[in-house]
């Protein structure tokens, strides 16, 4: 009989940190926190219970070696056709930009997914118009941020706003005091006060992704900014609202050269972050690269995460696998 070997499944990729490791499996979307790397020599070594949990979880496969050639990893490689894929828009009750120029502009883009930040009472007349915007435009997904009012949420409900507009991917709900019980699929609700740009920025093991795109989109280019726009509250178009820098106002876009947009935070991935290069959670985790510990350093870690990767201090795994 021919002689077979464990090698671990193509969908499963090892990302190795200072003191633990994680294996994220693009096919199930989830990972795994493990503390060995996954060579053949490591494989040899791993204990009986935690080789029957790998092989029945699909992690690693027992295959004779003559089909190993057969079975090679996947491409590491990410590439998106559009020259903006996803923007921000950020609105407030001093706001008095154009809301059609933002759509206009982002239909000349082709761009994809949106997120709308509203950091005061939503005028209803004005969100309406905002859908209606962009219902005809490219856009294919939108996420309303915004604080929450319990007339907003019965307009929502009895007048059918994910029905009329189905590229209204979700809401959520800021600044809710109350114990909200609500099974609304598309509406979520949180306690934390959102009224500026600088809310943005957190790290937390809630926020990680089991999203495969994110996940090589962060091994090659920035999770946060790559191919990313923002507008903030007074117009300005930047890669980021949170930024100093603009581009330029609203006003004047049609006179921008759009292929100026890109900027060097595109390509800076976790692995060029200092600590966060060090850390196994970095591929599933995004990056803020405006507010940070040393605003000087463009490759200073996020300043809102308090995770060690020299200690394991934090961090939720989905199961431990332990050598």
């Amino acid at each position: 009989m021919e002689e077979e070997k464990y090698i671990v499944a193509s969908n499963c990729i090892f990302v190795k940190g200072y003191k633990n490791n994680l294996l994220f499996d693009i096919q199930k979307r989830c990972w795994y926190h493990i503390t060995f790397s996954l060579s053949p020599v490591d494989l040899t070594k791993i204990d009986t219970d935690s080789i029957e949990y790998m092989v029945s979880e699909g992690i690693l496969l027992k295959v004779p070696k003559s089909l190993e050639s057969l079975l090679p990893p996947i491409s590491l490689e990410y590439d998106s056709p559009y020259l903006i894929e996803s923007a921000i828009i950020d609105r407030s009750e001093t706001s008095e930009y154009s809301i059609e120029k933002v759509v206009h502009l982002l239909d000349s883009l082709s761009v994809k997914f949106l997120q709308v930040r509203y950091y005061s009472d939503i005028d209803i007349e004005e969100l309406e118009l905002l859908l209606n915007y962009l219902f005809e435009s490219t856009i294919e997904s939108i996420q309303l941020v915004c604080p929450y009012k319990k007339d907003l949420l019965e307009y929502i409900k009895s007048n059918n706003l994910f029905s009329r507009n189905p590229k209204l991917s979700n809401i959520i709900f800021s600044s809710c005091s109350d114990n909200i019980v609500d099974d609304y699929a598309n509406i979520a609700f949180t306690s934390e006060i959102i009224n500026s740009s600088d809310n943005c920025g957190n790290i937390h093991p809630n926020l990680f992704s089991n999203n495969p795109k994110l996940f090589f989109k962060s091994l090659n280019f920035n999770s946060c900014l790559h191919k990313k726009i923002g507008i903030d509250e007074k117009g300005f178009l930047k890669n980021c609202p949170t930024m100093q820098n603009s581009f330029c106002h609203i006003d004047d876009a049609s006179d921008y050269n759009i292929k100026q947009l890109k900027t060097s935070f595109w390509s800076i991935t976790k692995d060029q972050v200092n600590i966060c290069k060090d850390c196994e959670f970095r591929y599933i985790c995004t990056d803020c690269r405006v507010i940070t510990d040393s605003p000087e350093n463009i490759y200073s870690r996020p300043l809102k995460c308090g995770y060690n990767p020299y200690i394991s201090k934090s961090g939720k795994e989905k199961r431990n696998i332990i050598l």
